[in-house]
């Protein structure tokens, strides 16, 4: 399986030279992963939108403790009283609500679940 090469052709180049320029932006830390984006509720699944409010000296700990987690799509940086805002996904409202009492516990935070209600599609080109 080529899972690169659809990508690289889109963008006109090697499938090996896009994986090195992934792999220089995950080095220098531009990017934090690289993966499929899947619509999980489309597939009996939940996802959510989670936001925390996180002490500033210890939100790189926390950051690292959520992206450990397999569940999370990935998490940011906000300047507002909810600083941290980060994607779970689960096959259900309980698995979400599971993931999410985990976290908890190791960080010592309250998280604050929104569920999606509703879904809204944009379309972002950027040329390069």
């Amino acid at each position: 399986m080529e899972p690169y090469r659809f990508m690289a052709e889109k963008l006109g180049m090697s499938e090996e030279y896009l994986i090195i320029q992934i792999e220089s932006l995950l080095n220098r830390g531009i990017l934090t992963r690289v993966g499929p984006f899947f619509n999980v509720d489309r597939t009996s699944g939940h996802v959510s939108l989670v936001a925390m409010k996180v002490p500033l000296e210890c939100f790189e700990e926390v950051s690292e403790v959520i992206n450990s987690f397999e569940e999370v799509a990935h998490n940011y940086e906000r300047d507002h009283e909810f600083n941290m805002w980060f994607v779970v996904s689960g096959i259900d409202m309980e698995d979400v609500a599971k993931t999410l009492t985990q976290i908890e516990s190791l960080v010592g935070l309250k998280t604050y679940n929104f569920p999606k209600l509703k879904e809204y599609i944009l379309d972002l080109y950027l040329e390069a």
